[in-house]
């Protein structure tokens, strides 16, 4: 029995893949009825045809490139004599003339394969395709609604900051309104206890009060800062300090801070080098750093605070330090609590990032630590392991300068009789109390409780010498009477008071190194030496 020989153009033709024939000039020798049905051509319009004239690129997309990888990928065949299997691209068909004409979207996933003659010289390529629309299509609405779920999360958490900050925002500007009037009373207190202090006839028993008051009410002087640098609302005052005598002063209220479970204690190095900074930064630094030691150890544990000279340089190795090499005064708080892992390491400087459970934490603890460290010219360090604990090491430049030390009693060394002084102050007991120490100091006194009563005292006064003010104050603040003083032309000085923040005396024009500026609360004898600063 004889078997008929298949007609394979006609098999060729019927085949469930999309196939074409190609000349190795690229033109279209035959064709599969699939093919044909998903391109949208006839196959009598193909057939001797080139295969980029039949099937040009979308002209209305200025970044196809569709005849260009498929020219690429039929000339690997030519010249290597091997298949290539080419990458899922976007090569839009047009439509029939019927239907309109225009360009579909269209991806595919296509292979070239030569076919050779009896001489190893290619005759044919085989273009097989795979119409992979639908696919990318299912694939980038996944990639969308993917990217969809990333943006609305990345939203919520934008916003989840936003009142975070929001909160923050308004903690700092309550902080700025309660500082003022608490640093009006805890000033009124420093100046009435320290005059009283100076008067010979003060008894000792009640001289022994008075000191009690003083240490009481510089320790609330220390929690308002504390307050306004949780804020980051403080006005800054770098000066040269030891940073011994700050873990010495503020050793008291950490010990408060931590539970009988905890033990405390300190290894602070002898003839440890001064650094320039501002005293309550420091006190922001270990407060921070002990509180988390503190959460850190819900069963206990024990909290060191030490200090060492060091020198850094590039030679040692110092992990991820960005140092300059030099001489550093080291701060490091060590706790042997939960410990952190490296993922949680790598984003604890971040602001808002927190492990605490939602209420617990701001987020903003060692963040505003790095800050600190950072506009200080200092760097930090962290080393840690789960369930060993964790230390930071804060690396401050060291400064060859000396602690500069104002005398308890100021004895003064210029000439003060005959020396006129104006207070303008609204909050009463502080106006009487600058008064009463400005006169214990030999100074004639006037006082007026606001700039517009001063306004109209000034001219009263003869040989005025100096106008010490409140910034902000009823009817007329501390700037309008300066501006009202010139107008007088009456030439005088002017020293300005506030418990106000940094932000605050910026909306005044004012700083906080401006010479003529004393931020309240302040001491009988700092009060004193800004005067006679004034004066010299």
């Amino acid at each position: 029995m004889s078997v008929q020989e298949p007609d394979f153009k006609q098999l060729f033709e019927s085949a469930p893949g999309l196939y074409l024939v190609l000349s190795p000039d690229f033109r279209i020798i035959a064709v599969s009825d699939n093919y044909l049905r998903a391109t949208m051509v006839e196959r009598k319009n193909v057939l001797g045809k080139s295969l980029f004239e039949v099937f040009p690129d979308n002209p209305d997309d200025a970044t196809a490139t569709g005849t260009k990888l498929l020219r690429a990928s039929l000339e690997r065949v030519l010249e290597k004599k091997v298949v290539d299997v080419m990458a899922i691209q976007k090569y839009d068909i047009r439509k029939p003339a019927s239907e309109g004409g225009e360009y579909e979207v269209r991806y595919w996933s296509p292979a070239n394969t030569p076919v050779f003659d009896d001489s190893q010289n290619i005759k044919y390529i085989i273009h097989k395709a795979e119409d992979v629309t639908e696919f990318v299509r299912l694939r980038q609405t996944g990639i969308e609604q993917n990217k969809a779920n990333q943006e609305l999360k990345l939203e919520k958490d934008h916003l989840e900051k936003v009142r975070q900050s929001q909160r923050m925002e308004a903690m700092g500007q309550l902080a700025g309104g309660i500082a003022h009037d608490f640093n009006n009373i805890l000033a009124t207190i420093l100046l009435s206890c320290e005059s009283s202090l100076l008067k010979p006839d003060t008894p000792a028993s009640v001289k022994q009060n008075l000191k009690d008051i003083l240490e009481g009410s510089e320790r609330a002087a220390v929690l308002t800062r504390q307050l306004l640098a949780f804020s980051r609302k403080q006005v800054l005052q770098p000066t040269i300090l030891n940073i011994n005598v700050v873990v010495r002063e503020i050793e008291i209220l950490l010990n408060r801070l931590l539970n009988e479970k905890i033990s405390f204690s300190t290894d602070l190095a002898d003839g440890l080098g001064n650094t320039l900074i501002d005293k309550g930064q420091v006190e922001q630094i270990i407060l921070n750093l002990v509180v988390n030691a503190r959460d850190a150890m819900a069963n206990g544990g024990k909290i060191t605070i030490s200090t060492e000279n060091v020198f850094l340089d590039k030679e040692m190795s110092y992990g991820n330090l960005e140092v300059e090499p030099g001489q550093y005064v080291m701060l490091a708080v060590s706790d042997t609590g939960v410990g952190m892992d490296a993922p949680t390491q790598a984003r604890i400087f971040e602001p808002f990032f927190t492990t605490k459970e939602v209420g617990k934490g701001t987020g903003l603890g060692l963040a505003t630590v790095y800050g600190i460290v950072k506009q200080n010219n200092g760097t930090i360090w962290v080393y840690s392991e789960l369930n060993k604990g964790t230390v930071f090491k804060i690396y401050l430049p060291f400064s060859d300068q000396k602690v500069s030390v104002i005398e308890k009693t100021p004895r003064p060394e210029t000439e003060v009789s005959g020396r006129t002084v104006l207070v303008v102050e609204d909050e009463a007991l502080l106006r009487r109390a600058i008064c009463t120490a400005l006169e214990s100091a030999g100074y004639k006194v006037h006082s007026a409780s606001n700039g517009a009563e001063a306004v109209i005292l000034i001219p009263q006064i003869s040989n005025l010498d100096l106008v010490i003010t409140d910034v902000v104050m009823p009817v007329m603040g501390g700037k309008e009477l300066q501006k009202q003083i010139r107008n007088l032309k009456i030439d005088v000085k002017i020293l300005f008071l506030s418990g106000y923040t940094d932000d605050v005396l910026a909306d005044h024009g004012l700083s906080e190194d401006n010479p003529a500026f004393l931020e309240k609360p302040f001491h009988l004898n700092t009060l004193l030496a800004k005067v006679q600063t004034l004066f010299d």
